[in-house]
Order: C-alpha cells, then structure tokens, then sequence
C-alpha cells in the first residue's frame, strides 16, 4: 500500500457475496456522471489468478471496488464487464488485467420496457415497474417528484433510459434529473441535491489539490479521495479564491495502489439551486 492507501477488488454475482482479490497492484479510472448514459470504470489488476480471471467471465457477475485510507474504506464503483471489456497483457515481467465496466449496463443495453396503464398513476407507479424490470435498485427519490399524478392511462415503451426520460419530462417545473449510480435510481428536483452528506473540500481541511476553478454555471474542483462523493450530491468549497455550495455532476476517480502517485477526484459541480 502507497501512503497508506487501500484498493480491494471483489468479483462475485449480481446482488450476491463477491470474493476479494488478496493484496495485488489496482489502477484505476471511475467515471460517475448526473447524465443518462451508464457510468464507467477502467480497473488495471497485476498478476490476478486464472480463477480471479475466469470469475470475471461467469454471467451476471459484477466487480466492486472498495478504496479508501483504512480503517474507512468504501464502494467506489460497481459494475459488468461491457462485451470485449476483458483484456490480458504482458508488461515486463508481469500479467496485467484490464477490464471496462458499466454500471447498472446490462439493464441499459439488455432490457426493453413494455409499459401500459389504462388509468391514471403517479410517476412513483411507474418508477417500480421500471426498477422491477431493470433490476436497478431504489435510490434517493424526491417525494414531491414520486407524488407527481399522470392522470391519463399511458403506453411507455423502450430502453429504460427512454422511458425514465418521458417520466421526467412529466414533472412540473423546474421538472427533474434522474441518473444512476452504483446500480441504483436517483431522481431529484432540477437544481436540486440527494439529501446525502458530502466532504467539505477546503484548504484547511487540507483535501483540496491546488486552486479551484470557476466555471459559468459551477465549480471544477480536484482533491484527495472521497469515496462517498457521487454526483447529485452537495458539497460545500472553501479556499482562499472561493467558496460556495454547489450538486456534484461529474466525479471522476483517478488511483494506483502501487507505484504511481495518482489518489485523487476531479469533482465539476454547478451551484446550488441552477436548474
């Protein structure tokens, strides 16, 4: 471990135990994004096992990856390997796996809803069937957007990220973002956050990586790993330049638990209450 940090694979099936790799060198890129498109992550493994290798073939299997400072190590991403993700490489004298995952990616490219309601129901209806289908989990959802009647009997049908799209195009303004994130279903007001606590990124709490900078609508901010920062998240900016509170909208993870220095998150963020 470099400087004391910890990164842990675990390979195992869909909502199941997985198997922890033992101590072995991870890099890794994870992109969570507030968009409509699957989440994505880059893992690098040196020397895995043929069996560690082989469980990433099993279907329905998904790799978690836990990073952290012990003893607060968290789930940093969780995914599928996407078709033709799975790559084995020589470099010197060692093996390296490379997978790309896609979080919650089966569901966006596998599954197509056939919806129908012949009387009216609320966008909280029709949000358990769509988890139903996609076998998405439940996460933050705003209740004054779960409560929203859509008073006519409706067909929905398509990808679920189409479907998700109509319902929240159904919402009043200032209408609503939906995203998923660690295979679960966020929905909050535009502008507005999950109800989550997000690290203070300050210099005095000496987590930020240089100067903040500015943007027309936000924050593009760097700092050291939080795994608990996701987007849809607030969180709050102090420095000598700036402060503010801001929703998190791209997180992005860059780290290596062996040799290389990288152990940070660029974190872009607009501010509190834009739509």
């Amino acid at each position: 471990m470099l400087f004391g940090r910890k990164v842990i694979v675990e390979i195992g099936p869909e909502g199941g135990v997985g198997v922890r790799l033992p101590d072995l060198r991870v890099a890794f890129r994870c992109e969570h994004k507030a968009s409509k498109s699957a989440n994505t992550a880059t893992i690098k493994i040196w020397n895995p096992s043929p069996t560690s290798i082989g469980r990433l073939r099993v279907p329905l299997t998904v790799l978690r990856l836990i990073v952290g400072y012990p003893p607060g190590e968290r789930l940093i991403f969780q995914g599928s390997p996407v078709k033709g993700g799975i790559t084995l490489h020589v470099d010197g004298p060692d093996r390296v796996l490379e997978v790309d995952l896609a979080d919650g990616g089966r569901a966006y490219t596998s599954t197509f809803l056939q919806l129908a309601f012949a009387t009216g129901s609320t966008f909280g209806q029709v949000l358990a069937q769509v988890l139903a289908q996609t076998r998405w989990a439940r996460g933050f959802v705003d209740p004054s957007v779960e409560s929203v009647s859509l008073p006519h009997g409706a067909a929905l049908t398509g990808r679920p990220a189409e479907v998700l799209d109509r319902l929240a195009a159904a919402v009043p303004v200032p209408g609503a973002d939906w995203f998923v994130r660690d295979n679960a279903v966020y929905i909050v007001r535009r502008g507005q956050t999950t109800p989550e606590v997000a690290p203070l990124l300050s210099s005095t709490q000496g987590n930020l990586i240089g100067s903040p900078t500015q943007t027309k609508d936000g924050v593009k901010v760097r700092a050291l790993i939080d795994a608990t920062m996701r987007p849809g998240m607030r969180f709050d900016v102090q420095s000598v330049g700036l402060n503010g509170s801001y929703v998190a909208r791209d997180v992005v993870f860059d780290g290596d638990s062996g040799w290389d220095a990288p152990f940070y998150m660029d974190v872009s963020g607009k501010t509190l209450g834009t739509p």
